[in-house]
């Protein structure tokens, strides 16, 4: 089955790979930094804090493709800047796919576990 969604999401989206290797680093590892990003895509690709910067805001990962969701995160050590976190939208799941597949997702295991807690409860009160 995770072939067939690879393929189909590399069908419909019509993005280039780092966009991709973008949205799979935030697919397996939860909503992320652009510093995180890049950190975790050097094991993959030589991606500087600049190359992502670039494909997040210039590249409409973010913007009318509507792939990425920015929030404010954390105040940054004793400067005014707080950390930008991206995180996928729904658009931006199902691209992903063509990189990490459903059950590698950080939303989807999330979930799985949230679901085993709840049946490990009920199952508890029995």
């Amino acid at each position: 089955m995770d072939g067939e969604l690879r393929k189909l999401s590399k069908i419909c989206f019509d993005i280039d790979r780092e966009s991709r290797l973008i949205l799979g680093i935030i697919a397996k590892n939860g909503p992320a930094s652009e510093t995180k990003i890049a950190s975790i895509g050097k094991r993959r690709l030589n991606f500087s804090r600049e190359v992502i910067r670039y494909r997040i805001l210039k590249s409409d990962l973010s913007g009318k493709d509507n792939f990425l969701l920015m929030r404010k995160g954390k105040k940054i050590g004793n400067l005014q800047k707080v950390e930008k976190l991206y995180s996928l939208t729904f658009k931006g799941i199902l691209a992903s796919l063509s990189e990490v597949s459903l059950e590698e997702n950080f939303w989807v295991k999330h979930y799985m576990n949230v679901v085993a807690d709840m049946s490990d409860e009920i199952t508890a009160r029995e």
